[in-house]
């Protein structure tokens, strides 16, 4: 999880620039990488990782997690600070 302001944001054209923080985890082993494509509030974060963990500790996959996890969100703070977390696999 990469609970960081715009940890989720491609860095442009893959090509000559790389595919962002997300793509160089994903290059490097990661199975799946949570981030965020805006400013970050540390509350935001907070909301979400609690979730997220709280389903991961329940037994919940990566995906279902991450669902819970933006859902908590949107209903603690907004649909666009939820829209903004997204996961890659």
């Amino acid at each position: 999880m990469l609970t960081a302001c715009r940890s989720g944001a491609g860095a442009g054209n893959v090509e000559f620039d790389g595919g962002g923080l997300s793509w160089a985890f994903l290059e490097a082993g990661a199975r799946a990488v949570v981030a965020y494509q805006d400013a970050l509030e540390d509350e935001g974060a907070r909301v979400f990782s609690e979730a997220f963990y709280a389903a991961i500790a329940a037994g919940a996959g990566v995906s279902e997690a991450f669902e819970r996890g933006v859902a908590r969100v949107r209903e603690a703070r907004s649909a666009e600070a939820a829209a903004a977390f997204v996961l890659s696999i």
